[in-house]
């Protein structure tokens, strides 16, 4: 363009410090570059959100007319890097520079447009912070801080091969309407193109001079913001146009599920010009979100913050933090993880380091609790503001390792606080939910009609449903003393963390609590047979005499054609090293199915037909057995090559379900 006004400016080293090719700012997001890249640009526009209505961010791609770049300018730059680089040995800067100039010789250049409103605009402080400062957060919306670091603003140089943006807004000042537009390009040091013996900075800018951006009328058409928001332009965006959108869809939706859900974010993807577009909204998400399974870990983090919270967190000492809602989804497939959710509504993490990456992790615990997915939010500012003084560069961990040393100890208490009081919360609305399936003595003796619950002596008979679990994988110990355990399962992130402490009937009433609960951690034995998970979906047992049991066998999902559990001691007086002695099977009130007692005391439950209904047994016991709850567990098939006697040793016998 003859009259464009701009040029580049790349200011005199003048004896500073020399920048290679390797930029430690950009390191942080050079893995998943399309995913930082949305996490990051999105994040600052939450960060400077206008009003009530919802952040509109676009992700489109295009191409521009290098004149409104500067092209031949900013190619003698590039060719100096170029010889930088060669000089250097940094043969990696050599082949980017190539592909830089390659580009430039193309009639149109591509680039990714990403351009917010409803925002505020990139006001005085804002405006020098991305442009011209490094290190130096944004200030954010009142009420809530800017990026932690300030060095958010290098994750788009890692998404451009011309390592070249373009930075745009629009905003109302004082004086009425401001527009302004400013290039950086980030190289590396290098020798002036007009006088070989000045030393270049690596960075300059594309205006009227390196700290004097072209306003109004004077910015080209292709810059120029409709509606007041900031804009920023990739150039040179070279991204697979196949790829790319799924791959920004996907980071939208795992990193700001809960923003869109609170209508807080849209965000609107094209891969380019005359494509359809994707519209990311509080109304679609679910779409999006059902491309990938159900046993995605977004998907269970999204049910979860449909349901109001089942409870509040907060540190016993005030002052120190505020409260924190959790919020929890118990769908089996569930990640079992604790998500934490910031203000802007992005997701910081959910990983199980809980030392050194996410103090709300419960730790130890809780390996025993069914499959379920938590999200943690603060709710104050101030209490989000603390929590971020804890956040990397990427803002994708938490640590109290991050704080000043002085400030540790204080703050590690008060996390370790709200993480046992989140713990508390799950487990009692995993109790809960246990005790919402409990069968009463009515329902039970609906299976079995000969049982009157009205009779004298059974009114506080007690009844349980026993929900089962698969056999505990072998744990590996933390060698650095954390909290946690890792674990080797064919189901990823399982933990092999000790049993909650859950439900548990102590024969004293149908739904009593006054008991302990919970299975032993077995590990690897060379004789144990593995045993099918969830072959035994629950069953529920009822005491109808001294002598006497009734038991309601739920199939699981897939189950053998014969099942083998024992019926093991449980509630007050849990004795889980020993099998309850079962004399004989008195009745089997289920058609098509066998039952039998094999001889180390184990029942054989199998199925005739291809159906795998509930199964309802009346067994008796030996006279001595005392009164107490009960329990099961699933056993494998019995191995015929051992010897008898050895057939009752528990030690030698795969262990599955939970005492009762």
């Amino acid at each position: 363009m003859s009259d464009l006004k701009a040029q580049w400016h790349f200011p005199v080293n003048d004896g500073g410090m020399e920048y290679g090719y390797n930029n430690a700012s950009t390191e942080h997001f050079k893995e998943d570059p399309i995913g930082k890249l949305v996490r990051e640009t999105i994040q600052n526009s939450l960060d400077a959100k206008q009003s009530e209505e919802p952040v509109h961010v676009e992700i489109r791609a295009g191409t521009i007319d290098p004149d409104q770049i500067g092209g031949g300018a900013l190619r003698q730059h590039l060719v100096k890097a170029r010889e930088h680089t060669r000089h250097r040995g940094q043969m990696e800067g050599v082949k980017a520079y190539k592909r830089a100039l390659k580009l430039l010789d193309r009639r149109t250049l591509p680039t990714l447009a990403i351009i917010d409103r409803n925002t505020t605009g990139l006001v005085e402080e804002n405006w020098r912070s991305l442009l011209y400062e490094e290190g130096v957060p944004a200030k954010g919306r009142e009420g809530v801080s800017g990026g932690s670091f300030g060095i958010g603003k290098n994750a788009p140089f890692n998404a451009t091969d011309l390592s070249t943006v373009i930075y745009g807004t629009r905003f109302t000042g004082p004086e009425g309407r401001v527009e302004r537009m400013m290039g950086r390009a980030q190289l590396v040091s290098h020798h002036c193109p007009h006088d070989p013996e000045k030393t270049l900075q690596h960075i300059g800018f594309f205006g009227h001079g390196p700290r004097e951006p072209l306003e109004g009328p004077d910015i080209p058409s292709s810059f120029r913001l409709a509606h007041p928001g900031t804009g920023l332009w990739i150039i040179g965006f070279t991204q697979d146009p196949d790829k790319w959108p799924t791959a920004a869809i996907r980071a939208t939706v795992d990193s700001f599920f809960c923003a869109i859900h609170q209508r807080k974010l849209v965000v609107h993807i094209q891969a380019e010009t005359g494509r359809d577009e994707s519209v990311i909204a509080h109304d679609t998400i679910e779409k999006y979100l059902s491309r990938w399974t159900s046993s995605d870990k977004t998907w269970h983090y999204h049910r979860a913050i449909l349901e109001e919270p089942i409870g509040f967190a907060q540190a016993s000492e005030p002052g120190m933090l505020g409260r924190f809602s959790v919020h929890l989804n118990q769908e089996e497939g569930a990640p079992r993880r604790v998500a934490y959710v910031n203000r802007r509504g992005m997701l910081i993490t959910d990983t199980k380091e809980r030392n050194r990456s996410n103090p709300f992790h419960p730790g130890r615990g809780h390996g025993g609790w069914p499959d379920f997915a938590a999200v943690v939010m603060a709710m104050d500012d101030e209490t989000d503001r603390e929590i971020r003084r804890m956040e990397n560069p990427a803002h994708d961990l938490i640590a109290v390792d991050r704080l000043p040393e002085n400030q540790q100890p204080g703050m590690r208490k008060a996390m370790r606080a709200v993480s046992d009081e989140i713990k508390i919360l799950i487990e009692q609305a995993i109790r809960e939910k246990d005790l919402d399936g409990l069968s009463n003595l009515q329902e039970l003796a609906d299976m079995f009609p000969d049982l009157d619950p009205n009779q004298e002596g059974n009114r506080a008979l007690n009844t349980r449903v026993v929900e089962p679990k698969a056999p505990n994988p072998d744990i590996k110990q933390d060698p650095t003393g954390g909290d946690e355990d890792e674990v080797v399962t064919q189901r990823e992130d399982e933990t092999g963390d000790e049993e909650p402490m859950l439900p548990d009937g102590n024969g004293k009433g149908g739904n009593s609590t006054n008991g302990n609960s919970g299975s032993d951690i077995t590990t690897t034995h060379p004789e144990r047979v593995s045993v099918p998970s969830r072959s035994i979906g629950r069953m529920q047992i009822l005491r109808t005499g001294p002598q006497q049991l009734a038991l309601a066998l739920h199939p699981g999902v897939n189950p053998d054609a014969t099942v083998y559990f024992t019926v093991q001691p449980s509630g007050e007086e849990r004795l889980p090293e020993k099998s309850t002695d079962i004399e004989s099977i008195n009745q089997i009130h289920s058609k098509d199915v066998k039952a039998e007692l094999v001889d180390d005391g184990t029942i054989a439950v199998t199925f005739l037909s291809e159906k795998r209904e509930t199964v309802l047994l009346t067994v008796n016991l030996s006279p001595d057995t005392p009164y107490i709850g009960y329990g099961f567990r699933e056993r494998p098939a019995p191995q015929t090559d051992k010897p008898a006697s050895s057939a009752g040793n528990p030690d030698d016998q795969a262990q599955t379900g939970r005492d009762e």
